[in-house]
């Protein structure tokens, strides 16, 4: 393929994401504030659903536990096949289980509507009945939309995350997912006590969320080897303020990326990294804009993006703005904007073009790897824009490992 017709295909990739982008966002139904403050449940008649307030004990005041009558109301509307509503309020709650049918919580608005973790709780808010029952069997779709989790981990000394998914199919959206103990949205192909999954655990969607303030990772997916999570989709969210200088985790956090789409999202002020995305085969990230203005790392490399092959396909990296405002190194070894590691099994590829990278202040790698690597990572420096700090990569550039 010349470079003309590359530069053709990656124009029609971009502009392919681009619209489903729009059909998607169309096709989920977004569910809009009315102008009265409050979003009420669309296309559903009053009949199609419940309204958590009314279930005992639930109070949507802040000032007690909601948990238990919470916790009959997603039993009760996953029985009866029709949406929770969760109006305003702040909603104090432990552990809840999302029950093993197919469910859809519609909140308020993000801002509005609170599932707040009690103090000392050191577990989640929400979870998956096969990550809480130790099942081997991934659990159906939950649809989460317009909601706000707040893990208080000022109050706690232990938890894993706000939100535990181990599902096929899910959609969080809407939503806002901050101040967790650790992580902020987990997918996770085991259960609680180690239990693996079965079954693949695929095209699970997170949309339009604001996820911050987390001090593990704001998205994490931990596969741990069994190959079960494939193909789902972190799509135009705001990811922002994840991780603790003291344990390494970035903003998106991955060890196995198959078939994983990471499109259109604001990535920042992480003091780790924005994205690691491990065992990648069929990858993309594209379109979005990531800025590591707060990364430090004391003696080591910063690694501001990484990503790792590990599959059958290439890894598409387009689109992209990657950029720093940071002035010095400080004690770090060095800087690498884009860090690409080989597939050692000699599959897949890496296809990286159409990105920008720019540092107006320090010297940094844009695009780091091993010159001896040519063979999988093709087409590495096409038609991308480098900055006077952010020189393009030659095959005897000395990347920061």
């Amino acid at each position: 393929m010349t470079k003309r017709q590359w530069r053709i295909c990656t124009v029609l990739l971009v502009a392919g994401i681009a619209i489903g982008l729009v059909g998607e966002r169309a096709l989920m139904g977004i569910n809009r504030a009315t102008s009265g403050g409050e979003a009420q449940p669309h296309s559903a008649s009053v009949a199609s659903y419940l309204s958590a307030l009314d279930f005992a004990g639930v109070d949507p005041s802040g000032k007690t536990d909601s948990t238990a009558g919470m916790q009959a109301a997603l039993d009760a509307a996953a029985a009866a096949g029709q949406m929770l509503h969760v109006p305003a309020g702040t909603y104090l709650v432990t552990g809840l289980t999302l029950p093993r049918q197919n469910l859809r919580i519609a909140c308020a608005t993000a801002a509005g509507t609170t599932f707040r973790l009690n103090d000392n709780a050191n577990t989640y808010i929400m979870a998956s009945y096969g990550y809480v029952h130790n099942t081997a069997v991934s659990d159906p779709a939950v649809n989460i939309e317009n909601c706000g989790f707040d893990g208080n981990h000022a109050n706690q000394t232990g938890g894993t995350a706000l939100i535990v998914l181990r599902t096929y199919r899910s959609v969080i959206q809407n939503s806002r997912v901050r101040d967790g103990f650790l992580h902020g949205i987990l997918l996770t192909a085991t259960s609680a006590n180690g239990t693996p999954e079965t079954n693949n655990q695929a095209e699970n969607r997170l949309l339009f969320n604001s996820i911050e303030n987390n001090n593990g990772a704001g998205i994490k997916f931990s596969d741990q080897g069994y190959n079960q999570i494939s193909d789902d989709s972190i799509i135009q969210n705001a990811i922002q303020r994840n991780g603790l200088p003291s344990n390494e985790y970035c903003n998106i956090d991955m060890d196995r990326t198959a078939g994983i789409r990471i499109v259109s999202n604001q990535l920042y002020a992480s003091p780790n990294c924005d994205v690691n995305a491990l065992g990648a085969g069929s990858f993309v990230l594209a379109l979005n804009d990531i800025d590591g203005g707060f990364i430090t790392a004391s003696g080591k490399c910063v690694n501001q993006v990484t990503v790792s092959a590990g599959g059958y396909g290439t890894v598409v990296i387009t689109g992209n703005q990657i950029r720093t405002n940071t002035a010095s190194l400080g004690s770090a070894k060095g800087w690498n904007m884009l860090n690409l590691i080989e597939n050692a099994a000699g599959s897949g590829g890496f296809a990286v073009t159409g990105n920008v990278f720019y540092s107006p202040e320090l010297r940094v790698n844009a695009i780091a790897y091993d010159g001896t690597q040519a063979k999988s990572i093709a087409l590495v420096a096409d038609a991308n824009a480098f900055s006077a700090n952010t020189p393009a990569p030659t095959s005897s550039a000395q990347p920061c490992r």
